[in-house]
Order: structure tokens, then sequence, then C-alpha cells
């Protein structure tokens, strides 16, 4: 997993309440370490009913945390999905064949 804070790989299989990052001592259980966290949502997760967090960077008790495991994953531009579902030789094939549909 990445620290929030620091971008430092951690190796923790499980985050208990008050775990922190052995680099920059930020705390792990806390929104900005949890998958659900969305800025642009309301109360910032994507839990519709998740309990109010004052201080998002704080360690928190929230029964819907679930640790990020890595950021990059999380914003995989669309060709890059396409490539790593259908892998690269894919995207000539599809390409040709979009082609022959628009052949008179």
């Amino acid at each position: 997993m990445l620290c929030w804070k620091c971008k430092k790989n951690i190796d923790l299989e499980k985050t208990h309440f008050k775990s922190y990052c052995e680099h920059c001592d930020a705390w792990l259980h806390c929104c900005l370490n949890c998958q659900h966290h969305s800025p642009g949502k309301p109360n910032k997760c994507f839990i519709p009913d998740s309990e109010i967090v004052k201080d998002r960077q704080k360690f928190n008790f929230c029964d819907d945390f679930v640790l990020k495991i890595n950021d990059s994953e999380k914003y995989t531009s669309p060709s890059e999905a396409a490539s790593k579902l259908f892998g690269e030789d894919n995207k000539i094939e599809t390409k040709s064949t979009f082609n022959t549909l628009f052949k008179d």
C-alpha cells in the first residue's frame, strides 16, 4: 500500500485504527487512505450514509473503511485499461475491423 501523504510503499497486510506510516507518521486508517474517499461526493465519500468525519487526515472509526491499495490503479485511462484487458495486439485488429465498416 501507499501512504496518502508521503506516497512511499508500506508493507502492511491490515491497518488498525491507530496504524501510522513508518516514514512520515501519517495516520493510515483515515479517509485519505480509503478506496471510498471521493472529494466530489456528499461527505466526500462514495458510501452515501457514511459517518461524518471532520478531519480526513486523522484516524477514524469508520466501519466502511477499505484500504486503498494503489492510487495509480484507480486512475487508468480507457486506452490503458483496454490494452490491459485485451492485450496490445488487439488495438491493431480492432482498428482495422472498425475501418472496414465504412468502406464502400
